[in-house]
């Protein structure tokens, strides 16, 4: 059993300029206390992506945390290479994932990619906005560690105007963010669940305030307290 643990990844701003290899810390909650580790950090930079909204996306399956991240940039052309960015929980290694050819190159500045679990199998979840369309294309890693076994499941138009997709429900629909309203300074939003496969939308909540306010991750149930490290 993997320990539960908590990884910090932090990289320094040295003329303008962020370094790599990040500073890399981890806690362990039976420690009770961060500590850096000595392996080399990835070599890649974990990004914010665009989906609707600058966010962060994580996830974690088969024992790895995988993140959107890019390398090789190009000042020039602004653009970049497109990895998947991963971390062994257990023996705390980081590593690369391959992308799906048509996700690979991208603008860095329109890093447009997320990652998720769909089926138990590591997806990507790509939105494009062009020509006033929000579309989206979902893949999936059928071998996990494969990167031959991409395959694309789905590729549809959002049916809602405006949309932040965050990620995955468990009976595979996605979890939107949607405005109230056209009005640019209009704080009010609401959540959806969408289907891919037939464009219908569940309206599940509503709430005030910032899209960035809003994270999605995955959860286990555990008797473990956080006072007491491993104990129950």
């Amino acid at each position: 059993m993997i320990p539960i643990k908590v990884v910090r990844l932090v990289y320094l701003n040295h003329g303008g300029q962020y370094r790599l290899p990040p500073k890399v810390e981890v806690y362990t909650l039976s420690f009770g206390f961060w500590r850096s580790i000595s392996a080399s950090g990835p070599t890649s930079y974990v990004h914010r992506c665009h989906i609707g909204i600058k966010t962060y996306a994580q996830c974690f399956l088969n024992g790895f945390l995988h993140w959107p991240g890019y390398k090789d940039f190009d000042c020039l052309y602004s653009t970049s290479v497109n990895v998947i960015t991963t971390f062994d929980m257990r023996d705390e290694v980081f590593g690369e994932m391959r992308m799906p050819d048509s996700c690979t190159s991208c603008n860095r500045f329109r890093l447009d990619l997320s990652v998720g679990v769909c089926r138990d199998m590591l997806a990507i979840m790509r939105y494009h906005a062009c020509n006033s369309e929000d579309k989206c294309c979902i893949w999936v890693m059928t071998e996990y560690g494969g990167v031959d076994s991409w395959t694309r499941l789905f590729s549809f138009k959002f049916p809602i105007a405006r949309p932040k997709a965050f990620g995955f429900r468990r009976n595979e629909e996605i979890l939107v963010v949607a405005d109230h309203g056209p009005e640019d300074n209009d704080d009010r939003h609401f959540m959806v669940s969408v289907d891919p496969t037939t464009n219908y939308v569940k309206r599940l909540a509503n709430f005030q305030g910032s899209p960035f306010s809003v994270y999605l991750d995955s959860y286990v149930e555990s008797l473990a307290l956080f006072s007491e490290g491993t104990g129950i």
